[in-house]
């Protein structure tokens, strides 16, 4: 049985991540003062105080969400489950103004209707307020305060609320959209798989809304994705005003002043789809993006970057481009082996990497199993022979 308390130093949060890039979330999470995080399918465990995790939700590019888990306790029958979320510490996090809502993610023999289980805990949550107040905090499905995960598995029940509100990709920029864009942290995951950095020139060469050019671009700017959104734990009125209210203070003060004026290099997205060049332009304009270099090519007849440049892009595949996808990786493949001495990253099907293996005439440096949501996918990286 796990009860904590918010004030709690010891707390245990969950960073959900997409299938296939938890490393590479927990790689960041340490570089953003997480120590000892754990891997886990789907996230990145670890332990510590609220201001560390409100900081990454400030800070994290790569993590979807992130979640404080507050009660924990072993359910063998579905009579056990009201009680042992009763008891937990609801007063601790929810007054009878905060909107709440539930979300059950059911597994195994027992607590096996994920619906039975959001409305169990969704009435444990609301009587424990209101046996206290005399008042029923309301539910709000579409933006409460309070976001309740709940996984039930095999009789192991774990309850965790949702710091972030909306998801943390949603970073607010995304003015137009064009067809199966790629989530800004999935892109920023394939950005750090690249091991791409400023000033290294970067190359996207099927920009689709610009997704991933402007994620590099926050990066060489030093930008927080999180700057100018407001998080659910703001909301959070018995915990958050005070102090906690004025180290968030601090923490969005600096990362308003290490903001860079500029990009600090060379940052250049094509797509061959002229709408799509016209949503990469109208979206590097609201993310506040200077300097970034916008045209209609296509992919097949790149130039060679500057140095050891960088090509990262997400090409099409699936249902964007039905039986043609290995023969489009090909030639994709045989323009990037005249690039010598430069990168090429990918996300796309394995279809997609053994056409782009065809037309390289190399197998890839290294490769991970990535999820583009449902989507089997594949994170590959190439890397081009020096001329002679």
């Amino acid at each position: 049985m796990y009860r904590p308390h918010p004030g709690d130093s010891d707390l245990r949060f969950l960073a959900t991540a997409a299938r296939g890039t938890e490393a590479i979330v927990a790689a960041e999470l340490a570089e953003l003062g997480v120590e000892s995080p754990r891997v886990v399918p789907g996230g990145v465990r670890f332990v510590g105080a609220l201001p560390l995790a409100m900081r990454l939700c400030l800070w994290s590019r790569t993590a979807n969400r992130i979640l404080v888990l507050i009660g924990r306790d072993r359910v063998d029958h579905d009579n056990q489950l009201y009680p042992a979320v009763r008891s937990m510490n609801w007063l601790d996090w929810v007054t009878p103004k905060t909107t709440v809502a539930v979300h059950a993610h059911t597994r195994g023999m027992v607590l096996r209707n994920s619906h039975f289980v959001t409305l169990k805990v969704k009435d444990a949550v609301v009587d424990a307020v209101r046996d206290k107040h005399g008042i029923r905090p309301n539910v709000d499905r579409i933006d409460p305060a309070i976001e309740v995960t709940v996984y039930a598995r095999n009789g192991e029940l774990d309850v965790l609320i949702a710091l972030q509100g909306k998801p943390l990709n949603q970073r607010g920029y995304r003015a137009a959209e064009v067809d199966a864009p790629l989530k800004e942290t999935l892109a920023a995951c394939l950005l750090r798989y690249a091991d791409w950095q400023r000033p290294r020139p970067l190359h996207d060469v099927t920009c689709g809304s610009g997704t991933v050019a402007i994620e590099a671009a926050w990066m060489a700017m030093d930008r927080a994705p999180g700057i100018g959104r407001r998080f659910a734990f703001q909301r959070w009125n018995h915990v958050f005003p005070g102090a906690l209210e004025s180290l968030w203070r601090g923490c969005t003060d600096e990362a308003d002043e290490r903001v860079r004026d500029g990009i600090g290099g060379v940052i250049m997205a094509s797509d061959i789809d002229r709408n799509a060049v016209r949503a990469t332009r109208t979206n590097l304009a609201a993310a506040g993006v200077k300097g970034v270099t916008v045209r209609e090519a296509d992919a097949r007849n790149l130039e060679r970057l500057p140095g050891e440049g960088a090509f990262v892009f997400n090409p099409p595949y699936g249902e964007r481009i039905g039986d043609d996808i290995v023969t489009l990786h090909d030639e994709i493949g045989t323009a990037l082996a005249r690039c010598a001495g430069n990168t090429a990253t990918v996300i796309t099907v394995p279809e997609g990497v053994e056409g782009l293996t065809d037309g390289f005439g190399l197998e890839p440096e290294r490769s991970e199993v990535v999820f583009n949501g449902p989507l089997r996918c594949e994170f590959a990286h190439f890397e081009v022979p020096a001329a002679e």
